[in-house]
C-alpha cells in the first residue's frame, strides 16, 4: 500500500508541475496590463514641446478597482487632495498606506472625499520606505513589503469595498492609522469600541466654478476590525470616541500573524457604506475576492481579442484599455440604480465615450442617462461635471456632443426628449440669474457667440476657470452646434436644425485668410495682428493656432477649401508633423509642432486620409503609437485625462478613429495587430485583419470582401458583425 501511494505521489508531481507551467504560459488580457504606466514624469521627448509643469505627468494610478467602480483603492505616496497632485508617483520612495481615492485619474484636478488606511510597527508611521522591487501591482491585487515595518500589505477590492490583508514578520505592537485627507482639517474619524468599527467622514469641496464651496455630500469610509484583536487607542492621541481627522489603534502581534480588514465607501452615509460592504463582500475570503476581481477584469478586457506575437504591443494595448475603465465612476450605492459622475468631458467626448458606445453601449447609455438626471436636478445640462457638481472646468459644451454621438449611433436607453430639452437650452439660452451662471450653469460667453458668430477678444469670458480662449471656444461651440443639429433633424425639429447648422459654420469667422490659420478677432470684425501660429496664445486653449486650425472635424472639406485646396491642406499637415523651428520651441524638442500630449490634436493624424492620403495617416499613426506610448511609468506624453489619451491608442490599434463624434463614421488608419476581434454586446463578432507586415502600408481595405471606396467605416457596419481587412494595394 505504501509503495502504491508513493508511486501515485511521484505520478502526481510531474502532472502538477506541467499544469502549473501551462497555466503560467496561458496569459489572459489582464496579465498584459502594466498599472505603473503614467505614474511618472513623461519620458517622451515631444512632451516638452508645448507641455509645462503637470502637463508632462501621466497622472494615472496603480489602482485596484472594479471597472468604473466608485472607489480607486491605491497605494499612497502623497498625503493631500490638492489640485494636480495624484495620490501616487513612481518617483517617490515613501509609502503612506492604502487610500480610498476618488482622484479624477489622469488629469490636473483633485481627489475628494478620500481616506487612508496604514499599518506600521511599534509607532504610528506617517510614511515608511519601500521599493518598487517589493511591489506587485495589478488591476485586481496589490502587494508591498515594508522592511522597516516588518510587514506585508495586500489589497483587493470591488466597486465600493476592499479587503486589506497584513502579514507580520516580527513580534511586537502594531499600529493601525486611519486618516481623512482633508487639507482643510475637516471631517472626522471615530472608533466605536462596541461594534469594533471605524467610521470616517470627509466633506467634499468644489473646484473651478464654486471653488471652495461645499459640494453637498461627503466621502464616507467604514472599516470593520477583527474581533480577535486586543485594540487599544494610542494614549497621546485625542479621545477616539470624539471626532478627529486621525485615529491610531494599537494591538499585539506575533511573527507570522495575519490581520484582515474590511472597508467600504459611500457618498451617502456611513450606514450606506456598511451596507455596501456586506452587499459586495458577504462571506468572501480575500483569495476568492482576488479571483473574482481578476475574472471581472478579464471579462472587461476580453471584449477585444488582440492576437500578436509582439508581447510589447499587447502590453501597451491592454494597459490602455485598462485606463479607459476608470471614469466616469459610479456615485450611487450598491443597492441603487447606477448613477455616474466625474465626466472629464472636454477630453473624453473625443474617443473615450465613443469607445464605450462601441464596446459597452449599455454602460454608456447609463452614463448618458446620468447626465440627464444631473440636468433634471440642477436645471441645466453640465459642461464638465465632476464631484457631482457644475464646474465649467474647461471650454465647449461637450456633454451635448457625447449625448448626440450616443443617440446617432443607436443607443436608446436614455431619455432623449429630456436630453434634447437641456441640450437646446444650453445652445440658445443663458441662465437668468447671475448666481446660476457664476455657479457654472450654461455655456460661457454664449451671448457674444450668438451676437457676433464668434467670441471677440473684447469678451474676456469672466466667470470661467479658463478665461479668454475666445477662438477655441468659437471653434468648439460650432462643432457642438453641428452635433445638436444632427439630433434635431433626427427628432424632427427642423427649425432648430437649420439654425444650428448655420451656426456650425462659425469656425469660418475666426479663420484668418492672411495666414491660413485661426486667429483672435475683435468685435469690430478686425483680426488680431498676425502672431506665430506655432506659439501658445491666450485666445487658444492649451495649444497653439496651428493645432486649433484643424479643429473643424465636421467640415473638413470646407476647411481644405478655406486653406486653398487639398494640396495646401496637406502641406500644412506636413508642416505640423514635420516642420522644424529654429531655434526649437522648447529645449530638447525635435521636429514638428504636433502635440499629442493634449487633446485638441488627437483627430489631426486622420485628416490625411480624408484628404486622400491614407498612407500618410498610417505612417503618422504608427509613429505616434511607437513614440508617444511606452511600457514604462513615464510612458505617456501627457495627462491621460480620464482615459482619453489611452482611448486614442485603443482606437488607433484597432485601425480606425472617431474623427467627428456626432456622426456614425470612423476614419480608417492601420491596425496594430495581424488580427483583432471585437466581441460585441449584440453577440456578433467584428474581426479586423492586417495582411501586411509591420511598417508596410495597407491602402486597400475590404469590408466583408468588398473594397471600400472611401477611408470610412460606419458604426452600423461594425455592429452588424463581419470582417474588415487591410491589405497592400
Amino acid at each position: 500500500m505504501k509503495l502504491h501511494l508513493l508511486l501515485l505521489l511521484f505520478a502526481w508531481v510531474p502532472m502538477t508541475l506541467c499544469a502549473q507551467r501551462t497555466q503560467r504560459t496561458q496569459r489572459t488580457p489582464v496579465d498584459y496590463v502594466n498599472t505603473r504606466v503614467g505614474t511618472a514624469h513623461s519620458e517622451v521627448p515631444s512632451s516638452t514641446v508645448y507641455g509645462r509643469g503637470t502637463e508632462v505627468l501621466g497622472q494615472t494610478l496603480p489602482a485596484v478597482l472594479e471597472p468604473n467602480g466608485q472607489t480607486l483603492w491605491t497605494p499612497q505616496t502623497r498625503a493631500t487632495e490638492r489640485k494636480c497632485i495624484a495620490p501616487y508617483y513612481h518617483e517617490d520612495s515613501l509609502f503612506m498606506g492604502i487610500r480610498a481615492s476618488h482622484w479624477i485619474v489622469g488629469g490636473c484636478m483633485q481627489d475628494y472625499g478620500s481616506a487612508t488606511i496604514a499599518m506600521s510597527m511599534d509607532t504610528p508611521s506617517v510614511a515608511t520606505r519601500f521599493s518598487h522591487q517589493d511591489e506587485i501591482t495589478t488591476p485586481y491585487y496589490y502587494k508591498v513589503t515594508l522592511p522597516d515595518e516588518h510587514l506585508t500589505t495586500e489589497l483587493t477590492a470591488w466597486s465600493h469595498s476592499a479587503q486589506l490583508r497584513y502579514v507580520f514578520s516580527a513580534t511586537g505592537t502594531a499600529c493601525l492609522r486611519i486618516v481623512v485627507n482633508s487639507d482643510r482639517q475637516e471631517g472626522s474619524v471615530v472608533y466605536d469600541e462596541a461594534t469594533r468599527t471605524v467610521r470616517c467622514e470627509n466633506p467634499v469641496r468644489r473646484l473651478y466654478q464654486g471653488r471652495g464651496q461645499r459640494a453637498g455630500f461627503s466621502g464616507w469610509l467604514y472599516v470593520e476590525l477583527p474581533e480577535l484583536l486586543n485594540l487599544q487607542p494610542l494614549s497621546e492621541l485625542p479621545d477616539t470616541t470624539q471626532p478627529s481627522q486621525e485615529l491610531c489603534l494599537t494591538f499585539s502581534v506575533h511573527a507570522g500573524d495575519t490581520v484582515l480588514l474590511r472597508a467600504a465607501t459611500s457618498f451617502t452615509s456611513s450606514e450606506a457604506a456598511r451596507r455596501n460592504l456586506w452587499s459586495e463582500q458577504y462571506r468572501l475570503t480575500f483569495d476568492h475576492h482576488v479571483r473574482q476581481l481578476r475574472d471581472t477584469w478579464n471579462r472587461r478586457l476580453s471584449v477585444v481579442q488582440a492576437e500578436s506575437p509582439d508581447t510589447l504591443a499587447l502590453r501597451k494595448f491592454y494597459t490602455a484599455l485598462y485606463h479607459t475603465a476608470f471614469l466616469p465612476r459610479v456615485m450611487s450605492d450598491s443597492d441603487r440604480a447606477n448613477y455616474y459622475t466625474d465626466f472629464s468631458m472636454w477630453d473624453t467626448y473625443r474617443a473615450l465615450h465613443p469607445l464605450l458606445t462601441l464596446l459597452h453601449p449599455t454602460l454608456n447609455g447609463r452614463m448618458m442617462q446620468s447626465l440627464v438626471r444631473f440636468a433634471e436636478r440642477g436645471g441645466w445640462l453640465p459642461t464638465f461635471p465632476c464631484w457631482d457638481s457644475y464646474t465649467s472646468g474647461m471650454i465647449g459644451d461637450h456633454c451635448t456632443a457625447a449625448l448626440c454621438d450616443a443617440w446617432v449611433k443607436g443607443i436608446r436607453s436614455f431619455d432623449i426628449d429630456r436630453a434634447y430639452h437641456f441640450m437646446r437650452q444650453n445652445a440658445f439660452q443663458s441662465p437668468r440669474r447671475a448666481a446660476d451662471y457664476k455657479d457654472g450653469k450654461g455655456r460661457r460667453a454664449l451671448q457674444s457667440y450668438l451676437r457676433y458668430g464668434y467670441i471677440p477678444l473684447e469678451d474676456d469670458v469672466a466667470d470661467a476657470y479658463h478665461p479668454a480662449e475666445q477662438t477655441s471656444r468659437t471653434l468648439e461651440y460650432a462643432y457642438d452646434d453641428f452635433c445638436l443639429a444632427q439630433v434635431s433633424r433626427l427628432l424632427g425639429h427642423k427649425k432648430d436644425a437649420d439654425k444650428l447648422t448655420q451656426r456650425s459654420h462659425n469656425w469660418q469667422h475666426v479663420f484668418d485668410p492672411r495666414t491660413g490659420y485661426v486667429n483672435g478677432r475683435h468685435a469690430d470684425g478686425r483680426f488680431a495682428d498676425p502672431v506665430s501660429p506655432f506659439e501658445l496664445q491666450p485666445f487658444i486653449t492649451e495649444g497653439a493656432p496651428c493645432h486649433y486650425t484643424f479643429y473643424v472635424p465636421h467640415e473638413v472639406e470646407a476647411l481644405m477649401s478655406a486653406m486653398g485646396g487639398k494640396q495646401r491642406f496637406l502641406e500644412k499637415l506636413d508642416t505640423l508633423f514635420n516642420g522644424v523651428t529654429s531655434p526649437p520651441l522648447r529645449e530638447g524638442a525635435g521636429g514638428g509642432y504636433y502635440w499629442h500630449g493634449n487633446e485638441p490634436c488627437h483627430q489631426i493624424p486622420y485628416l490625411y486620409a480624408l484628404a486622400g492620403r491614407l498612407d500618410r495617416t498610417q505612417a503618422v499613426v504608427r509613429r505616434l503609437m511607437a513614440e508617444e506610448y511606452h511600457d514604462t511609468p513615464g510612458g505617456l506624453s501627457g495627462n491621460d485625462d480620464a482615459g482619453q489619451m489611452s482611448a486614442w491608442y485603443v482606437f488607433s490599434a484597432l485601425g480606425f478613429y472617431p474623427v467627428c463624434p456626432g456622426t456614425p463614421y470612423y476614419v480608417l488608419g492601420i491596425p496594430a495587430f495581424p488580427r483583432v476581434t471585437l466581441q460585441l454586446e449584440s453577440h456578433r463578432d467584428f474581426t479586423i485583419l492586417r495582411d501586411t507586415p509591420d511598417g508596410a502600408p495597407c491602402t486597400a481595405v475590404y469590408l466583408n470582401g468588398q473594397r471600400l471606396d472611401a477611408p470610412l467605416i460606419s458604426h452600423d457596419d461594425i455592429m452588424q458583425g463581419g470582417t474588415l481587412r487591410f491589405a497592400a494595394e
